[in-house]
């Protein structure tokens, strides 16, 4: 099988370090995306090794946060609840123009031969409204 890649991006007038912020705090995201609810499963002082659940209609998933440098970038990977193996999301912040850009880069394998590519168009419309949310959300903090 193949690894299957997407990347989507936004700009926001807010500094990386309010971005960042929202995606540390993993009870937010249903305020600014298209998830519909998020439990902390394991909690973090430190946000690294953070476990949550979120609910997205009838589906669950359940992430590890990997990696978090703030101002800068997350990474999660993808515990449980959906068909994919190796899912691994780098959300990476930049300083532009006074503002942020945001690039979400996810990788994964579908578990089904052939549902790569259904995956992958999938989770890019999925993927840049969350982008898009999370530009506008840390625009208005």
């Amino acid at each position: 099988m193949s690894i299957s890649e997407v990347r989507v991006t936004a700009e926001s007038t807010a500094p990386p370090h309010k971005v960042t912020a929202l995606l540390a705090d993993g009870q937010s995201w249903p305020d600014w995306s298209p998830i519909g609810e998020a439990w902390i499963d394991k909690q973090s002082d430190e946000v690294v090794g953070e476990v949550r659940r979120f609910k997205t209609g009838r589906t669950v998933s359940i992430e590890e946060v990997v990696a978090f440098e703030p101002g800068r970038r997350l990474q999660y990977r993808l515990v449980e609840g959906l068909p994919l193996r190796d899912y691994l999301s780098t959300i990476y912040v930049e300083y532009v123009d006074g503002g942020s850009a945001i690039t979400w880069h996810s990788t994964f394998e579908a578990r089904r031969p052939g549902t790569g590519g259904i995956y992958r168009w999938m989770l890019r419309r999925f993927l840049q409204d969350m982008v898009d949310g999370l530009a506008k959300a840390a625009a208005a903090e």
